[in-house]
């Protein structure tokens, strides 16, 4: 057992014994020394003789600390599947602090998930920065797998995403890393690099690592985490413009919800008909999207409906339904609160100028103008081109030729970008092992 020494040493203090008394007629002192430091790795013979004059069993202090390495694995694999603790934390903590120096790693490293799991980001940065200090090896170390996963979760909260990258990264291309975890765990940390390039637009790369991902949870029948990947992709592909090979990844997330309890159904499908919604939305099929889109508001709770509501909104009124246009926006509204994210409270303010005013004053064009340009500055990309249009049209009306040009500069920006930037209108899925 690794950390045994230490724990020797431990106990040799407690009982206030010098090193002499106890290696008399075992082993020298010099090599206690080194056993109590970790230099060397004793017969279990000796280590049974040490614990024995301590009137302690070696034995039962082997079986002890795989008792509470099996706890704490249930514990961290709890967090993952499940999303909470039912750990006696204190309880467990104080067992932890008598056991074997990896025991207590494991323990500080399982804890500091738990803190980030229930948001409390201040304390677990705290506890990341001890574990710093203690400098854990990458070599053949369970503790070392484990710890890396925590920081990318960590940065992954803070919207650190480069340096979660960074430090994944880096990981993987430690010999053996992959050994060190279980497959799901693996195909999780590939699939939170995936989440992690997807949150910095590189599309390329968060496709190949939500593949990899993919192929992990398949061949080991994790199908839900398969369905997160298969989200996971098809919003890459939407954002690259490859739209039936989007539609493609949704079809099969579909698919292997079938092979799940109904309980999943619900968020999940309210999810998938959105984003299929959008993709037929964005090949101008907009009443296949309308289709989707409706059958996605079946499936969501009041307070989940209101993107699906705006692109309903979008596209009654791209085919002129200027009386369910209307009457979806008033709708809308009804759910806007200031809780709201921004990109859904702009897109309301846009779209209730156009739609709830017959004639639009100059400032009310000026103040669409205002819109777009956060648009612009957050990047809001789908946003962009479709209210952009519009814009447009608006300002070539009123003769402001050189308004109009800017805003079909901004536009064509959008699109030779390869449509890297923020889309509003796919739900995503946040999910995070």
């Amino acid at each position: 057992m690794s950390g045994i020494g230490v724990l020797l040493k431990y106990y040799r203090t407690q009982k206030k014994k010098t090193q002499t008394d106890l290696c008399m007629g075992i082993c020298t002192p010099s090599y206690l020394s080194r056993i109590e430091n970790n230099l060397i790795e004793a017969d279990d013979e000796i280590y049974s003789l040490l614990f024995e004059r301590l009137d302690l069993s070696y034995e039962k202090i082997i079986q002890d600390n795989c008792n509470l390495d099996q706890r704490l694995e249930e514990w961290y694999k709890d967090m993952f599947f499940q999303k909470e603790s039912k750990e006696n934390i204190e309880e467990l903590k104080g067992l932890c602090m008598i056991s074997s120096p990896d025991i207590l790693i494991k323990f500080e490293i399982t804890y500091c998930r738990y803190l980030i799991l229930t948001q409390d980001i201040e304390l677990s940065l705290n506890k990341i920065n001890s574990l710093r200090k203690l400098s854990i090896p990458a070599e053949n170390n369970r503790n070392y797998f484990l710890y890396v996963n925590v920081l990318l979760l960590y940065h992954f909260r803070v919207k650190e995403y480069s340096e979660a990258l960074r430090i994944g990264i880096k990981a993987s291309n430690t010999d053996g890393f992959e050994s060190l975890g279980k497959d799901y765990e693996v195909g999780a940390f590939y699939y939170n690099l995936a989440l992690n390039y997807k949150n910095l637009y590189i599309y390329d790369k968060s496709r190949y690592y939500a593949e990899k991902a993919l192929r992990l949870f398949l061949d080991n029948y994790y199908l839900e985490l398969a369905i997160d990947c298969q989200i996971l992709l098809g919003i890459s592909f939407n954002n690259t413009g490859n739209w039936s090979d989007s539609l493609r990844s949704y079809l099969k997330a579909k698919r292997l919800l079938n092979y799940l309890p109904e309980k999943y159904h619900d968020t999940y499908l309210g999810m998938i008909e959105n984003n299929i919604g959008y993709c037929y939305q964005r090949i101008g099929e907009y009443e296949k999207a309308i289709n989707y889109y409706s059958k996605s508001l079946i499936y969501k709770k009041d307070n989940e409906q209101l993107l699906t509501l705006i692109n309903l909104v979008h596209c009654h009124h791209l085919l002129g339904n200027s009386s369910k246009s209307k009457k979806l926006l008033i709708k809308s509204l009804g759910l806007r609160t200031a809780s709201r994210p921004v990109n859904l409270s702009l897109q309301l303010d846009f779209m209730s100028l156009i739609i709830l005013e017959d004639i639009l004053s100059l400032e009310e064009i000026i103040e669409l103008e205002q819109i777009f340009e956060e648009l612009v500055k957050r990047n809001f990309q789908d946003a962009i081109i479709h209210y952009g249009e519009t814009l447009a049209k608006l300002f070539e009306k009123y003769h402001h030729y050189k308004k109009a040009a800017k805003v079909y500069k901004s536009i064509l920006y959008t699109n030779k970008g390869n449509l890297s930037g923020n889309n509003p209108r796919i739900q995503r899925k946040t999910k995070y092992f």
